[in-house]
C-alpha cells in the first residue's frame, strides 16, 4: 500500500481542469508533495463547480477535459512521482436528465433493471405515491405549471419527454405512431386535460418543490432534492458505479481514495470491505465527523478519516482556556441571547427536523408502526406520540450516527442510543413510554417481536441510522453554527463550539492515540468544506488571548456603527448577533493593504449566506429582500465609516500580525504531527477565505510558483527566513516553512510515517507558550518546538527570539539523545549538550519555529 507523505487538494471544474494541473505539476513537486488529492472528475450535471453531483461514475467529466488530457497529467505525474489520490461520492448522484441510469427508473418504474440501484422508498405512506418517485422541481403546483404552459412534451427514438425548462423526463413506452398522431394536441393549451391525465399514468410525479418537505419518497443528499441517493449495499450498484474507477486503479492511474460522506451509506463497513477487495487494499481514508471524544470504527478498513477531527483539536490550542468565560458573558451581553448551549443546539436541530425531515418521521413510524402491529403490540394506541418520540431521538442524539448491522452491534452504539433516549426522556417526559421502546428497538433489546419482524426491525434501524447525520449536520454545522456567534473561530466543519480551547497536555493526549490507531489519517488545517481559512481562524484566536481589548473595541465600534442600522418590520437589521459575527469576520478576513470594492463583494456575499443559513430574520426559501438589503447596506456604510475603519485598522494590524505566528505554528504541527499533511489549494500563503463559494477562488499558481522559486535555494536561510518573517504581509514565510518542512518530510519518510510521538516537559516562566514534543524511529529523532499566545510577551512589530522573551524555558529531552542536530527550517546545525534539556531562548535564536533532524 502506497502512503502519502503529504497531499494537495485540487478543486476541478470546468476553468481548472486536467490541462491547467498538468501546468502546476513541476511547482508541486518543488514544493515537496507526493500526491495529488482531487475533487471529483467523473461525468457530473452540467456547469458543475465540485463534481459531487455525477450523473455518470463510468465517464470522466468532459468539461475537466478531454480523456487524452486525463492521460497526459497522469504521465506528468508519473514524470514527478506524485500519486493520485481521488474524491469519490458513492452516496448520491444528481437528480438530472443527464443521469441516464435514472432516467430509466423513471422511465421504467420498478420494472426498470436498475430499481434498486437509487434508495427509493417504492412502498411508502402516501397511497399516491406507491411504486411511484415524487419530483418536486415545479415552481408552483402541478395544475397551474399546466396552465402556464410550461410543460411540453418531445419525441426523440419513440420515447415521449415531458420537459420543464431544462429537465426532461422520460414517460412510459407508447406506440410510436399513437406518439406522433397525439403531440400536437397534447402541448396545446386545450389539451391540458389529457396532460395531465398523461402525467397521472406514469412511473413519477411532478410536484411543487416545496411539497418535499411534506412528502418526498427518495433519499437525496441532506435535504437537497437535487441529489438522489444510492443503495450501494447491493452488488449491481457498487460495481456500476466502481467501474471505470477500478480500471483506473488496476491501470496505476489512481493510487489512493478519500470516500465523501460515508455516513450515508446503509452499511459503511460493508462497502469498505468491498471497495477495499476490488481495489486490492489502497490507501483509503473517509469523510467523516468525529465528535472530540469519538473514535473511528477501529474494524473499518481504513487508514483514518480526511481530517477534521485534527484540525479542531490543533485550531483549540491556540484558542486560551482562560477567556472562555469572559467571552461566553460578554456574548451574552452584548447580543441579549441568555439561551444555554445545549438548548439552543437542541432547538435548531428541531426547527429543522420539523421544516425539513417531516416526510421521513412519518415513513419511520409508519414502518415502524407496521413492524409492531405485525408483532400484537397494541399497546401503543397513540401513533403520533412514536412519532414525536423519534423527533425527539433524532433531536437529542449527540453523534452523527450509529453503525448497527445485522451481525454487529457494539457498545459504543448501545452507549450513543441510551445517551440520546435519556436527554430526550428528560425533555419530554410525556413521551417516556414511547422512548423507552423505541430503545428497547433500536438495541434490539426486545422479545416481543418474531424472527421476521426482528428482520424488519433490523433493516429500518439501517436506514434511520442514513438520517441522524442529517440533523446533525444541517442543524448543527449549517444552522446552528450561523446562530451561536461566541467565538467563530470554533464554529468549524466537525467542531465542538463548546469546547473552548485545549490544553496541551491533551493535544500530547491526542496525537499519542491517534499515532497508535490512524498514524496515517489525513491532517488537515483547511478544506473545501470549512467555513473559515485556517488562516481566518489563527487570527481570531488572537482574541482569546486579550479578550478585555475585545470586548473594548466591539463594544465601541457597535456605537459607532448605530447610525447605520435600520429597522425592518421592528427588527433591528441585522441584529446584535449578526452584528457581532461581522466584526469577528472582519477582523479575521480583512486584507493586509486596505479593502477594496471585491473585498466588500466577497464580505456581503458571506454575510448574506450566514443570514439565510441562520434562518432567523430570513432564509433561502423565505428571503426577507428588506432585512437583507439593510444588513447588506449597513456592511457598506461601517466600511465607507472612515471613524470606525481608523480605530478598526489599528487594532484588526495588531491581531493579523500575532495571527502569524499561529498560523505558522499550526502549519509545522500540521507537518509533524502524526498524520499526513494535506493543503487545500492556494493556502501555502494567507488563507483568509470563507465558506464556499468563496473557498472556492480561482487561485495564482504563476504567483506561488515565482514565489516558491525565489526562495527554494536560498544560500542563507536564516537571512531570508528573517527577513520574510519582517515582511508577513505578503505570506512567503508560510511558503518557506512548508516547503522547507516537506523536504525533511520526505528526506526521512520513516521518521515521520512510523516514529513514536513522545510529547517532551516544558519548564520555565513560558512554559505554557511552547509546545514540544519529539518523534522517534529506530535511532532517529526529530525535534518540533512551535509557540503560541505571544501577544503577552512581545510587542506587535518585536520577534519572539532571544532570551529577552523566552528567559528561563527549556524543552526537557533525553540526556543520552543525539548532540548533533540538523535543523531543517534553517539549514544549519545545532549541537545540544545541556544533558537533558535545551533551552527555548537558544533554540529560537533566529527564527521562532524548530523542527530538528538528529544526525
Amino acid at each position: 500500500m502506497h502512503i502519502p507523505s503529504s497531499t494537495y487538494r485540487i478543486q476541478f471544474n470546468a476553468d481548472f481542469g486536467f490541462a491547467h494541473a498538468l501546468r502546476i505539476v513541476p511547482y508541486l513537486a518543488k514544493l515537496g508533495i507526493t500526491d495529488l488529492y482531487a475533487s471529483p472528475i467523473f461525468r457530473a450535471r452540467k456547469g458543475s463547480t465540485h463534481g459531487y453531483d455525477a450523473t455518470d461514475h463510468n465517464q470522466l467529466n468532459p468539461e475537466l477535459g478531454s480523456r487524452q488530457d486525463f492521460e497526459n497529467l497522469c504521465t506528468e505525474l508519473k514524470k514527478y512521482n506524485i500519486r493520485w489520490l481521488q474524491d469519490i461520492v458513492p452516496n448520491h448522484m444528481a437528480f438530472d436528465p443527464g443521469n441516464k441510469t435514472l432516467m430509466d427508473v423513471l422511465k421504467e418504474g420498478p420494472a426498470s433493471e436498475y430499481h434498486q440501484f437509487f434508495d427509493i422508498k417504492w412502498h411508502n405512506p402516501w397511497p399516491e405515491l406507491n411504486e411511484k418517485v415524487l419530483i418536486p422541481i415545479l415552481g408552483q403546483p402541478l395544475e397551474q405549471t399546466i396552465k402556464a404552459g410550461q410543460l411540453k412534451l418531445s419525441i426523440e427514438n419513440d420515447t415521449l419527454y415531458i420537459n420543464y425548462f431544462e429537465n426532461r423526463f422520460p414517460l412510459k413506452q407508447q406506440p410510436g405512431q399513437d406518439i406522433r398522431n397525439r403531440l400536437d394536441y397534447l402541448n396545446d393549451p386545450k389539451g391540458s386535460c389529457d396532460l395531465k391525465k398523461l402525467l397521472q399514468d406514469q412511473n413519477f410525479t411532478l410536484a411543487f418543490w416545496k411539497t418535499a418537505d411534506e412528502k418526498l419518497n427518495y433519499r437525496g443528499f441532506f435535504h437537497l432534492t437535487s441529489f438522489i441517493a444510492l443503495n450501494q449495499q447491493y452488488a449491481q450498484t457498487f460495481h456500476h458505479t466502481h467501474k471505470l474507477l477500478l480500471e483506473l486503479i488496476e491501470q496505476g492511474k489512481i493510487h489512493s481514495l478519500r470516500i465523501d460522506h460515508i455516513d450515508g451509506l446503509y452499511d459503511p463497513k460493508q462497502y469498505l470491505n468491498n471497495l477495499s477487495i476490488a481495489a486490492d487494499n489502497p490507501y483509503i481514508i473517509v469523510e467523516k465527523i468525529l465528535e472530540l471524544s469519538e473514535q473511528l470504527p477501529a474494524d473499518w478498513p481504513v487508514q483514518g478519516t480526511s481530517g477534521y477531527q485534527f484540525m479542531n483539536y490543533l485550531n483549540n490550542l491556540f484558542c486560551n482556556c482562560k477567556a472562555a468565560e469572559q467571552l461566553e458573558e460578554f456574548y451574552r451581553d452584548f447580543t441579549g441571547r441568555k439561551v444555554q448551549y445545549e438548548d439552543l443546539l437542541y432547538y435548531q436541530k428541531k426547527q429543522f427536523i420539523r421544516d425539513h425531515m417531516k416526510p421521513w418521521l412519518d415513513y419511520f413510524t409508519w414502518k415502524l408502526s407496521k413492524i409492531l402491529i405485525e408483532s400484537n403490540i397494541h399497546w401503543l394506541e397513540d401513533e403520533q406520540k412514536l412519532r414525536a418520540a423519534l423527533e425527539e431521538f433524532f433531536a437529542c442524539m449527540g453523534v452523527y450516527r450509529t453503525y448497527i448491522t445485522a451481525d454487529s452491534m457494539t457498545d459504543t452504539d448501545r452507549l450513543h442510543i441510551a445517551q440520546a433516549v435519556e436527554q430526550a426522556i428528560a425533555r419530554n417526559t410525556e413521551l417516556t413510554a414511547e422512548l423507552e421502546l423505541l430503545h428497547s428497538l433500536l438495541t434490539l433489546n426486545t422479545t416481543l417481536i418474531d424472527e421476521q419482524a426482528r428482520h424488519e426491525l433490523i433493516d429500518l434501524i439501517m436506514q434511520l441510522q442514513q438520517f441522524t447525520p442529517v440533523t446533525m449536520a444541517k442543524g448543527l454545522e449549517d444552522t446552528f453554527m450561523y446562530v451561536y456567534n461566541r467565538f467563530v473561530s470554533l464554529n468549524e466543519v466537525g467542531s465542538s463550539p463548546d469546547q473552548f480551547g485545549l490544553s496541551i497536555s491533551k493535544f500530547h493526549d491526542f496525537n499519542i492515540a491517534r499515532a497508535k490507531s490512524h498514524p496515517n489519517a489525513l491532517n488537515a488545517t483547511a478544506t473545501h468544506d470549512t467555513k473559515r481559512g485556517e488562516d481566518v481562524r489563527a487570527r481570531l484566536n488572537v482574541l482569546s488571548e486579550m479578550p478585555d481589548k475585545w470586548q473594548r473595541k466591539a463594544r465601541l465600534w457597535s456605537k459607532m456603527n448605530d447610525q447605520f442600522r435600520k429597522a425592518v418590520d421592528d427588527r433591528r437589521a441585522p441584529d446584535n448577533n449578526k452584528e457581532y459575527l461581522l466584526y469577528q469576520t472582519l477582523v479575521g478576513t480583512y486584507p493586509w493593504q486596505a479593502h477594496d470594492s471585491n473585498y466588500v463583494k466577497r464580505i456581503k456575499d458571506y454575510f448574506l449566506k450566514a443570514l439565510r443559513e441562520g434562518k432567523v430574520s430570513t432564509s433561502w426559501t423565505e428571503p426577507d429582500d428588506d432585512y437583507e438589503k439593510a444588513s447588506m447596506k449597513f456592511i457598506e456604510d461601517i466600511l465607507e465609516n472612515e471613524e470606525f475603519l481608523t480605530d478598526f485598522h489599528d487594532f484588526q494590524r495588531k491581531i493579523a500580525n500575532f495571527g502569524v505566528y499561529n498560523s505558522l505554528s499550526q502549519t509545522l504541527l500540521k507537518i509533524t504531527c502524526p498524520g499526513v499533511p494535506d493543503f487545500y489549494r492556494g493556502s501555502e500563503l494567507w488563507d483568509l477565505s470563507l465558506v464556499d463559494p468563496d473557498n472556492r477562488r480561482p487561485v495564482d499558481f504563476e504567483n506561488l510558483t515565482s514565489y516558491l522559486g525565489q526562495i527554494v535555494d536560498q544560500a542563507d536561510l536564516e537571512q531570508t527566513a528573517t527577513r520574510l518573517l519582517n515582511r508577513a504581509q505578503d505570506g512567503v514565510i508560510k511558503l518557506l516553512l512548508i516547503n522547507r518542512a516537506l523536504r525533511a518530510r520526505n528526506a526521512h519518510s520513516a521518521l515521520f510515517q512510523k516514529g513514536r510521538y513522545i510529547p517532551l516537559k516544558v519548564e520555565g516562566s513560558r512554559k505554557n507558550n511552547i509546545i514540544a514534543f519529539a518523534r522517534k524511529f529506530n535511532n532517529k529523532y526529530l525535534l518540533t518546538v512551535a509557540p503560541r499566545f505571544l501577544s503577552s510577551l512581545v510587542e506587535q512589530n518585536q520577534l519572539p527570539l532571544g532570551r529577552e522573551v523566552w528567559q528561563d524555558t527549556k524543552v526537557i529531552i533525553e540526556p543520552s539523545g543525539p548532540v548533533i542536530w540538523n535543523d531543517a527550517l534553517l539549514g544549519t546545525k545545532i549541537e545540544i549538550r545541556n544533558e537533558g534539556a535545551v533551552s527555548v531562548a537558544d533554540i529560537f535564536e533566529k527564527f521562532p519555529y524548530a523542527l530538528l533532524i538528529s544526525e
